[in-house]
């Protein structure tokens, strides 16, 4: 069996408060169940990981899956009304789609090698993964329905963390194919690959803006100190024109905060929000998509996961390890104003947060 949901049981004291639960009139057919309201996310309880969702203020929280087997790792469709995931109910890792109220569960995958990281297109009609199908790692695009996947890159390197283009016509990814990771760009047909960056070191976690025309992305820059030669760990946002054929065309934004990484841009285009370890700490980070200030969002934690914006671009979600509250959900202003902590009752974990766009 080849898994990737990696369920990782907390040794230290499990959550213990519980969130008062009122009923929230959610239905699949009323206007509030496609609101942009809902956060998905996926939580154990005694012993077993399911995908749940809540409303942001803490209301409405509902099981979405009851297999044997590991359920996790929840993404919304971009009409907010399906969600992909994976599952282990079937013996080995695969993705699945059900409507927002845990109905209508088609299997997407069904292969023997490893297949994760699922991805809408912007139409939600196809879902991009990876897998090791073919001995590396590969994008692959199969439709929303389920159906023959078809293998977009295959290269003896690892193609990993997929971003659609707003328009659907294209998909940006990092890989080593030349030796390195670098971002590279595809069409959604397979044709005309094309490498955006190219640094002696690793170019990671592409994220496309909302307009189109932009990258954010993370560049390792870590190096060793000449006089100590201790290893200094740095990575810093950038954005890049994605058409440009300029060298080092691309624009610093963050510096002086240790490792920043996975960038995501909020969907009005505006801010771009990131984690950033200093020091054994991690937190949440804002900045304006052109450069400027950055806003700490919270508390400074033991690791930031699952960055994830509301539609109204003033809130966002994420995974939080405390060393009070183990894996945790937290809600948060992007102005650093409002700071909520989601919780369900015996949870030993939670996390893999997303925000369903509105419908």
């Amino acid at each position: 069996m080849r898994s990737i949901v990696r369920f990782v049981v907390l040794t230290g004291a499990a959550v213990t408060a519980a969130v008062l639960l009122a009923a929230c009139g959610g239905g699949a057919g009323s206007p509030a169940a496609y609101d942009g309201e809902w956060i998905a996310f996926h939580a154990e309880v005694d012993g077993n990981l399911d995908v749940y969702k809540v409303r942001a203020d803490g209301s409405g929280l509902t099981r979405l899956t009851d297999a044997e087997g590991n359920d996790g790792f929840p993404v919304w469709s971009p009409d907010g009304r399906r969600i992909a995931f994976l599952s282990e109910r079937t013996g080995n890792t695969e993705i699945f789609v059900m409507d927002a109220d845990g109905g209508n569960l088609v299997q997407i995958t069904n292969d023997e090698a490893l297949d994760y990281g699922p991805v809408w297109s912007p139409d939600g009609t196809q879902i991009a993964f990876i897998s090791d199908r073919n001995r590396t790692l590969s994008i692959y695009i199969t439709s929303a329905e389920g159906g023959e996947a078809r293998e977009l890159t295959d290269n003896m390197g690892n193609d990993e963390v997929i971003s659609w283009s707003p328009d659907g016509t294209r998909l940006a990814f990092q890989s080593t194919r030349s030796g390195n990771y670098d971002v590279y760009v595809i069409n959604a047909d397979g044709s005309e690959m094309r490498k955006v960056t190219s640094h002696l070191n690793a170019d990671v976690q592409p994220d496309w803006s909302p307009d189109g025309t932009l990258l954010a992305f993370a560049i390792d820059l870590s190096g060793k100190d000449e006089e100590t030669g201790e290893v200094i760990n740095i990575r810093d946002i950038y954005t890049i024109p994605v058409d440009s054929t300029e060298a080092r065309a691309e624009t610093r934004l963050t510096q002086g905060l240790g490792t920043a990484t996975a960038p995501v841009w909020s969907p009005d285009g505006s801010l771009i929000a990131f984690r950033a370890e200093l020091d054994g700490r991690s937190a949440v980070y804002v900045i304006p998509a052109g450069g400027g200030s950055v806003t700490r969002v919270n508390a400074e934690d033991l690791a930031n996961k699952f960055i994830s914006w509301a539609p109204d671009s003033r809130r966002l979600v994420f995974e939080a390890t405390t060393e009070d509250a183990g894996q945790a959900i937290f809600v948060a202003a992007a102005d650093a104003s409002d700071l909520k902590r989601l919780q369900v009752a015996g949870a030993t974990v939670m996390g893999a947060p997303n925000w369903q766009p509105k419908g």
